[in-house]
């Protein structure tokens, strides 16, 4: 009964932390094509995971949903896009001072608790990695002076975005020097060396 007394006063106290969260999110008009193309590859990738590390992303999860702060202490993946609770914290920070967010309270630590819990919330979880895909389009001097259009429509450019989207090896400047994607990029979007063509890139309209 402790147990469950304890289970049910977390369950309220995070029923009230987002219920006093008043925001409003606005779309950085990613294609369709380019969000396609990521959600399929991380979702194959999940696919593809042995049966150990398939529990260990569905326990870190529901730890998320439990404990957001263990989530931000461990940096998790999460959610369907699994994106880590550290880049969570810093989407949010760039699509609030680019005003994708608009966020009618103030940024404290019972804020970025509940973070986490953005991650796992379908109705949110293509504008999460909108904001993600928009901030690293900038970040690289290449892509920054394409537009979403041109990117749509050259799968070289899609793979370049989920290179960095997947982290850049951990090597940023070495992403943000040229416009080759990362092997592990080229090889979840089933690139062919001997035609160029990406087989898991979705057509643009």
């Amino acid at each position: 009964m402790i147990a469950g007394g304890i289970a049910l006063w977390d369950a309220n106290r995070k029923v009230q932390l987002l219920a006093s969260l008043d925001f409003r999110i606005h779309d950085p008009g990613i294609p369709e094509n380019v969000l396609t193309t990521i959600r399929n590859a991380e979702l194959t990738a999940y696919d593809d995971m042995g049966l150990v590390r398939k529990a260990v992303e569905n326990i870190q999860d529901s730890l998320a949903l439990l404990w957001p702060g263990l989530a931000f202490s461990y940096d998790f993946s999460i959610g369907p896009y699994c994106i880590k609770a550290s880049t969570v914290r810093e989407m949010v920070d760039f699509a609030l001072d680019e005003e994708y967010l608009t966020l009618n309270s103030e940024r404290s630590s019972r804020y970025n608790e509940v973070l986490p819990l953005f991650a796992l919330q379908p109705s949110i979880n293509d504008w999460e990695a909108s904001v993600l895909l928009e901030y690293l389009r900038r970040r690289h001097p290449g892509l920054r002076n394409m537009t979403w259009q041109a990117i749509a429509a050259d799968p070289n450019a899609i793979a370049k975005l989920y290179s960095g989207y997947m982290g850049a090896g951990g090597d940023w400047a070495r992403w943000e020097s040229d416009l080759v994607p990362g092997a592990v990029s080229r090889d979840r979007l089933g690139y062919d060396p001997a035609t160029g063509k990406y087989a898991a890139v979705a057509p643009s309209n």
